[in-house]
């Protein structure tokens, strides 16, 4: 492939971002160590590629003793090896050195919530101060590059966590400028989305006019000289999620699209206004697609035998008792709704992650704190004749 080498290596990861899976309950997709060794090069005799793309699942454990094998065995070769987003807590210091090592090793990190209230709900065990830790280690071992990413839209984020995300930028910055070695800094955002035959599965898909609120307020406050910031393509992530949560009755405005545009469309020219019309032409509502649902609920697509939907409520109400009050445990079992979300959580103590809680005036929608705002106008497309 274009990438060279891919090899993926998972532990028991049936279902991602979530720990509630016991290893009784699923069958073991692990291979030793050997094996992996072994699979590798028969891959680079057969392809003659010097890049090996290795893929861990964010559980794996053995993730020290696979490097270590892969240095051993090719130290004398001429192969790189490439970890894309790796979970952060594998990088120790051991781990750090040994990929310091390969002279061009540049870390990439899988995607994180903004704030440790929300890592701690999608079971993403890294605090802010230990993420932090590991930065400053990457910056001793001249790492030669650093790729962050987070994610957006997570069900009960609020104004704060955002603010969260930009004070933790604030101190990567920090670090960069103290240190004596320059070091590529990448930071992307990504949406993050209530896939089917997950545990979020019946949370709302976040609209697109909040996502548009949350982006522009990052872009507003997010500005380092060292660090490139990617934003997503709202529309296209919307819309993918928008599909995958959908019924047969999309099938009607897939079709209305193809045969107005989609014959011709590709990722350069893609019109999301196309799509809008359509759901408009066959009388369909986005809404509907996005919206929250209750235990209970027939879902578009449960009727695909992957996980069982008992086995994913138990899940979902674990995250529950994790990050209290996502979900309100009654008889409905229906998920709450945001704006009591934000309610309860104001019930809660006044420490959170060992230091006091600070007082601040609560905000219903994003706010653009002292911050410069450009206004852009410009006539649609609707009324490109008018004068």
């Amino acid at each position: 492939g274009e990438e060279g080498l891919q090899i993926e290596v998972f532990w028991n990861d049936y279902i991602r971002n979530e720990d509630v899976y016991s290893s009784q309950n699923l069958p073991n997709r692990e291979k030793s160590i050997e094996q992996i060794v072994r699979g590798i090069q028969i891959g680079l005799q057969n392809t003659g590629e010097e890049i090996v793309t290795v893929r861990v699942s964010r559980d794996y454990e053995k993730f020290s003793l696979l490097i270590q094998s892969l240095w051993e065995e090719f130290k004398d070769k001429k192969i790189f090896f490439d970890f894309p987003d790796l979970n952060p807590v594998f990088l120790t210091p051991e781990v750090l050195q040994l990929l310091a090592s390969q002279k061009r090793t540049v870390i990439s990190l899988l995607p994180l919530a903004v704030s440790d209230r929300l890592r701690n709900s999608l079971n993403q065990k890294i605090t802010t101060d230990e993420l932090l830790g590991i930065i400053e280690n990457i910056y001793k071992h001249q790492l030669k590059g650093l790729k962050l990413a987070f994610y957006i839209g997570v069900p009960g984020e609020t104004g704060e966590d955002l603010e969260e995300v930009k004070k933790l930028l604030v101190e990567i910055n920090r670090i960069a400028k103290n240190s004596d070695y320059d070091i590529n800094i990448t930071v992307e955002f990504f949406v993050f989305l209530p896939q089917p035959h997950s545990i979020w599965q019946w949370d709302k898909l976040e609209d697109l006019q909040s996502l548009r609120e949350k982006v522009q307020c990052l872009k507003l406050n997010l500005s380092f000289k060292n660090m490139r910031i990617g934003y997503p393509d709202l529309e296209k992530t919307f819309l993918k999620g928008v599909l995958a949560r959908g019924d047969r009755k999309l099938c009607s405005v897939i079709y209305t699209v193809w045969k107005e545009e989609l014959k011709l469309v590709s990722d350069e020219n893609f019109n999301f206004s196309v799509w809008t019309n359509a759901f408009q032409q066959n009388s369909i509502a986005v809404d509907d697609y996005i919206r929250e649902r209750k235990f209970e609920d027939t879902l578009a697509w449960e009727h695909i035998q992957m996980i069982e939907k008992q086995f994913l409520k138990q899940a979902r109400l674990k995250v529950a008792e994790r990050n209290k009050p996502l979900i309100e445990n009654d008889e409905s079992l229906s998920l709450q709704p945001q704006s009591e979300t934000k309610s309860n959580f104001e019930d809660e103590q006044n420490t959170l992650y060992g230091r006091k809680r600070k007082i601040v005036q609560k905000k219903t929608t994003v706010s653009l704190v002292n911050s410069k705002i450009r206004l852009k106008w410009s006539k649609g497309e609707e009324v490109r004749f008018t004068s």
